[in-house]
């Protein structure tokens, strides 16, 4: 009988043991998962803070990053607000900040057309001026055409005033961003797209890099956005355009369908570049010619599928 109260005591002593562990255990999960909600939500604090601290810097540099200021000869000339001129790391953070909101690929913590992308795409666009010495250009006017590419199917919900989905509102943002972009800077959108088409051209000549990946190039799909861009520099910045005419017609041949050209004539496919007077097209020779500012002329050979250019300088 001793033995027996002896071994119920000790299966008491184990399960009231056992309970205790038991207990145990269960607290320290429930500690480990408030502990890991801690951390997601500082995280996320931390994520939003940081959103919120590059949208602010880039309204104070979009906005304030220049103003006019008084010369001492009595004429006005730009300057720029301490904390964003030239070799200033405030504003090359703040730009590779807006960059990397642009170009990164969509994922969970990032996901495409959201608030702050958005934001960043408007801001680019703005301070342009204030960011350029600090941008990879190409990369970020490659991104924007991007997300213009899609635009001519969201167009009538942003012509009759629908309510416009977050798709819309970047495709909007980005047409906006990149009007922007060119009419602060048009050597600089003009030079680039222009280097752009070439590295294309040069590499569709190569029979070797033949690949699907050239048809599907934003390039070949956002050509309607391009055109629209060189028509607007066209009707705000002609002079502009003139100084680069070469390189804006390099553009403007890349984006022109060849077949309507040759049946319709330049005049009708694309009426704004015919307002120059050294921009020529004969019909049955099917070329093209510009005339440059150092008195080149260049000549762009339609007859074929790929156009082939010759320059005569004298």
């Amino acid at each position: 009988m001793f033995a027996h109260k002896t071994i119920s005591l000790h299966f008491d002593f184990v399960g009231g043991g056992s309970f205790r562990i038991k207990r145990q255990r269960s607290k320290s999960l429930n500690e480990g998962k408030e502990v890991q909600e801690k951390i997601q939500d500082n995280s996320y604090e931390t994520r939003r803070k940081q959103a919120t601290a590059i949208v602010m810097l880039g309204v104070i540099g979009a906005e304030f990053g220049q103003e006019i200021v008084s010369s001492r000869g009595g004429d006005q000339q730009k300057g720029v607000v301490e904390g964003f001129s030239i070799n200033q790391a405030l504003a090359r953070r703040t730009s590779n900040a807006l960059t990397y909101l642009l170009l990164q690929p969509s994922s969970p913590q990032l996901p495409a057309n959201t608030p702050i992308r958005r934001a960043a795409i408007d801001l680019i666009g703005r301070g342009f001026t204030v960011w350029q010495p600090y941008l990879d250009v190409s990369a970020v006017l490659l991104g924007l055409l991007e997300l213009c590419v899609d635009g001519d199917k969201l167009v009538p919900s942003m012509t009759f005033g629908l309510p416009l989905s977050s798709q819309a509102d970047a495709c909007r943002t980005a047409r906006h961003s990149l009007a922007l972009i060119a009419t602060a800077r048009p050597p600089a959108f003009i030079i680039t797209m222009a280097k752009e088409v070439a590295r294309y051209n040069a590499m569709a000549q190569n029979a070797q890099s033949q690949s699907p990946s050239l048809h599907t190039s934003v390039l070949v799909r956002g050509k309607s956005e391009i055109m629209r861009v060189i028509e607007h520099l066209i009707d705000k910045l002609p002079n502009d355009v003139a100084e680069l005419m070469v390189e804006a017609m390099d553009i403007t041949v890349h984006c022109l369908d060849h077949t309507a050209v040759k049946t319709k004539g330049l005049q009708e496919v694309f009426a704004p570049i015919c307002k120059f007077c050294i921009v020529s097209y004969d019909t049955n020779s099917r070329r093209i010619c510009v005339g440059a500012r150092n008195g080149g002329l260049t000549f762009y050979e339609l007859k074929h599928a790929k156009s082939q250019v010759k320059v005569m300088v004298f």
